[in-house]
């Protein structure tokens, strides 16, 4: 049967060949994930990351986002990778609390940057990528960091203009480095798993853009590799035949976080929110607060106080009190003074954590949220969607205001409108490199 890869692409899938809809979402992605990575820049883990990067002596044209850095592609898709991923605030995708861009953004942008590629080249490398990964999660039910890895060097090869030998070669290179037992349970080591296969992945692609070849590569090689995926050569040829007309990006959306905390808190965060703006009561009138989460909650999160002041983020209480003392929360509140905050201490032991395993499949983020006063009076509502999910999707005038917020200690104000307004008419930049430089701070 006959392979198809990336020739296919080129010839059949066009820039023009994508939809509006998908266009809009991967620039709203773009400037979310720049957004995530000019907010996680004023955290110590980015200091530790560009100081890692500078003493590796790598010379090299490629940003490291916020830092004023520059760096070779590879280093930089690592960093950015990592820094992106510091906070919890790139998006996710629905069906997991995975990013895209985290892995597949620094990849495009880091090449973009080297060699001066169009915004329309970065931009189609960037959102077929980000198909083809989501269309391998959906077909393999596979290992996310092994799909999106996958996903990073279709993009890279687009970019490189890949035969299809490389990228088969690369497909298999990477298969056979990745860790099969790869947690994909969040937790704190995401930054550098993310920047790990965002490095792996662009040193994969130049690798054998350099005419590198496996000795004993061949067809039944890169069908090995397939099956060890969990995909057949006639499904792997659909996924690329259908990336543009079967859209998962157009069907499905992406979460673009409003708060920087896990997506499957932001239910109970807008629920409290309600809750101060219709009842307008003090957190010091409260006796209890019951919060009824969906199961999927209660796995992702932790139903319980932190326990080190690295937990702040993934605490449920810890969101819920926070919340209702603070209101909407910021970057600020899951910083580790917080932790030793007594007014969250005391309201977190008001708090009951209720798993809902009797979920209505239509509205599986569902959380309910409900406070007895001390007075005797019971406030409560339910949450079904929260801002920011493709049911309720930001605006761009959010969008562009988180991006204010992320980055109003590191751009200067021109910079800030000119990243907005290069990655909204990305199709029309003739040069990235302009923009990344920008991002650098």
């Amino acid at each position: 049967m006959e392979h198809l890869a990336l020739t296919f692409l080129e010839q059949n899938i066009p820039f023009e060949a994508l939809s509006d809809k998908s266009i809009e979402i991967g620039k709203h992605s773009m400037l979310n994930a720049s957004a995530a990575g000019l907010a996680g820049a004023s955290q110590q883990q980015a200091v530790s990351i560009s100081s890692l990067v500078q003493e590796m002596g790598s010379i090299g044209k490629c940003t490291l986002i916020g830092m004023g850095v520059r760096t070779s592609p590879i280093y930089a898709a690592f960093g950015n990778s990592a820094i992106i991923s510091i906070l919890d605030y790139a998006e996710e995708i629905p069906d997991s609390h995975h990013s895209l861009s985290s892995v597949i953004f620094p990849i495009v942008t880091a090449l973009g940057e080297a060699n001066g590629y169009t915004g329309k080249e970065v931009l189609r490398a960037y959102l077929l990528g980000i198909e083809y990964t989501s269309h391998l999660i959906e077909q393999t039910r596979s290992n996310f960091y092994a799909c999106v890895s996958l996903g990073g060097l279709l993009a890279a090869g687009l970019l490189l203009k890949l035969n299809d030998q490389q990228f088969q070669q690369g497909l298999c290179l990477l298969l056979d480095t990745l860790d099969p037992t790869m947690s994909d349970k969040r937790s704190s080591i995401d930054l550098f798993t993310s920047g790990k296969i965002a490095m792996n992945t662009i040193t994969a692609g130049l690798t054998v853009s350099k005419q590198f070849n496996l000795d004993d590569f061949s067809v039944e090689t890169f069908e090995y590799y397939l099956q060890k995926l969990g995909l057949d050569a006639g499904t792997h040829n659909n996924i690329l035949r259908t990336l543009a007309s079967d859209s998962l990006l157009e069907q499905n959306g992406l979460s673009l976080k409003l708060y920087p905390c896990p997506a499957t808190s932001h239910e109970c965060i807008e629920a409290i929110l309600q809750l101060l703006q219709l009842y307008d009561f003090d957190y010091k009138e409260v006796e209890t607060m019951q919060i009824l989460l969906p199961s999927r909650s209660i796995q992702e999160l932790k139903p319980a106080p932190p326990r080190t002041e690295f937990e702040l983020r993934n605490s449920i209480p810890f969101i819920s009190a926070s919340t209702l003392i603070y209101g909407q929360p910021l970057i600020e509140q899951f910083t580790p003074g917080y932790f030793y905050d007594e007014e969250i201490n005391e309201c977190m032991s008001k708090i009951q954590i209720i798993e809902n395993s009797d979920v209505n499949p239509s509205t599986p983020r569902a959380t309910q949220v409900s406070i007895k006063l001390i007075s005797g009076q019971i406030l409560k509502t339910t949450v079904e969607f929260a801002q920011g999910t493709s049911e309720v999707p930001l605006d761009i005038t959010e969008l562009e205001a988180k991006f204010l917020y992320c980055s109003r200690y590191i751009l200067p104000p021109d910079h800030i409108e000119g990243a907005i307004y290069q990655i909204g008419n990305l199709e029309n930049i003739h040069d990235i490199t302009g923009l990344v430089s920008i991002l650098g701070g």
